[in-house]
């Protein structure tokens, strides 16, 4: 199954007015955001997060620069499923927290007789906790930011792409498509099966309506009918 996605990227000057006047300062402070999860995310000790917002701070600022000159279709439909995926993991990881964070911690111990004991202990927190330090909170507080910015993000490209007068997921209009036994096949004059030329108005034996071609106008041969015939049989 092949998803017809019109036309290609689009070129220069053909992003909607509404996006570049009103929809760019939205995308900007969006960037922003990012760029600023990303350095609270070094404060969290979290590098896969300061990686991911980085990136996307990169993405946001290649699509909005000279009048977001590369906003086309296709990078807000990407940017709006990749922040809605993001969003939905971070929501249930949210979600799952706030009752209190859960902190696990495994103690192995070497006993006689080549005996080993682990010991495992499970501590929860509350959601924010003083007594925890600068970084368990700042943790805490990303978890509820960076959803929100992850909706932000979806917000604006939903926005953005339904500002275009087209989909990419419409069907192209093509002019030449038709029935095929349409005009040029069975048609007028000039067709395939066009009307008659050097008919009786020229003194002639034209060819009548409909009449193909290049042929006569005899009947055309019967075809032989298979296994007919008086039967034989084989060795005499």
């Amino acid at each position: 199954m092949v998803i017809p996605l019109g036309a290609g990227p689009a070129q220069e000057g053909s992003v909607p007015d509404v996006v570049k006047d009103v929809h760019c300062k939205y995308w900007w402070c969006l960037a922003a955001m990012f760029l600023s999860l990303a350095v609270t995310e070094i404060v969290a000790a979290d590098v896969f997060a300061v990686l991911f917002h980085t990136i996307m701070a990169g993405i946001v600022y290649y699509m909005v620069k000279d009048q977001c000159k590369n906003m086309s279709m296709y990078c807000l439909l990407i940017v709006g499923m990749l922040c809605t995926f993001q969003a939905f993991i971070e929501l249930i990881a949210l979600i799952s927290s706030v009752g209190g964070r859960r902190t696990q911690k495994t103690v192995v111990k070497q006993g006689s007789d080549n005996v080993t004991t682990y010991t495992t202990e499970v501590t929860t927190h509350p959601f924010f906790d003083e007594s925890q330090g600068v970084q368990y909170n700042v943790q805490s507080a990303l978890m509820i930011a960076s959803p929100l910015v992850m909706i932000f993000a979806v917000a604006c490209a939903y926005y953005s792409y339904n500002a275009h007068s087209s989909s990419l997921f419409e069907e192209p209009e093509d002019s030449e498509s038709g029935p095929m036994y349409g005009r040029g096949m069975y048609g007028g004059g000039g067709g395939m099966y066009g009307g008659g030329y050097g008919g009786a108005a020229n003194g002639g034996a034209g060819r009548s309506a409909g009449q193909p071609l290049g042929r006569s106008s005899a009947p055309p041969p019967a075809q032989p009918v298979l296994f007919q015939g008086a039967g034989q049989r084989l060795g005499g």
